[in-house]
């Protein structure tokens, strides 16, 4: 099984991510025998109001059931001391994610890995009305982007969008594909002329890649109406 954080909420420290996407490969390691797809869209997001207890929230949407891992992290110092405490939280998650009658199974794998410890995690279901929304992915394909760029690029874009009323940036996370940022807009060609001129202002236009995130298509400056 391998788990990967589609989405990461980094609003409130920066470092958060980086302690979940390094529990999910430490996770991802352990389970590698273990043959499971999780299904949806895989979030984390951080509680400092919950030091004891993680929760998962799992949301219906017209598009998508995104599972969103929420990581108790009042006693949270730094990276390298969290990602112990973070890799029990995302375990005991997982356990409650999988079907019932592959939990012994998987609980062994963590158990054997070292991970001796496990929390009880509730777990909700809601589900989100219609979103009139338009969602994109920005994918960064420059050779050499860092981190600290698309850090750079969340603030400054969720800064251009709200001040204008037109959408915000609300995720940002890494993968196969590289980095990239998840942006919503409430008004679509008005929102997406501003994406553009961003990063062209930027001197990064050629190499991102901006996605329709409902159909998986790319866009160009051309689609504004």
């Amino acid at each position: 099984m391998r788990v990967v954080f589609q989405m990461l909420d980094g609003r409130q420290k920066r470092w958060f991510p980086k302690v979940a996407r390094a529990a999910a490969d430490r996770v991802s390691s352990l389970s590698q025998s273990f043959v499971f797809e999780l299904p949806g869209v895989l979030s984390a997001e951080f509680a400092l109001n919950e030091s004891d207890q993680t929760v998962v929230r799992c949301i219906r949407s017209q598009d998508q059931t995104t599972t969103a891992v929420v990581f108790a992290v009042a006693n949270w110092q730094t990276l390298d001391s969290s990602a112990s405490d973070a890799t029990e939280q995302l375990a005991s998650a997982l356990l409650r994610i999988i079907p019932r009658d592959r939990v012994a199974e998987l609980r062994r794998l963590f158990v054997g890995g070292g991970i001796a410890h496990f929390r009880r995690v509730p777990v909700s279901w809601e589900t989100m009305p219609d979103d009139p929304r338009s969602h994109l992915v920005l994918y960064f394909t420059a050779l050499g982007f860092k981190l600290s760029d698309l850090h750079r690029l969340y603030d400054d874009l969720d800064v251009l969008l709200q001040r204008a009323g037109s959408g915000e940036v609300d995720g940002s996370g890494a993968g196969l594909g590289g980095y990239h940022l998840d942006v919503s807009l409430q008004e679509h060609d008005v929102g997406l002329r501003s994406v553009f001129d961003f990063l062209r202002r930027s001197n990064i236009g050629e190499s991102v890649r901006v996605i329709d995130a409902r159909t998986g298509q790319q866009l160009y400056h051309k689609d504004i109406a």
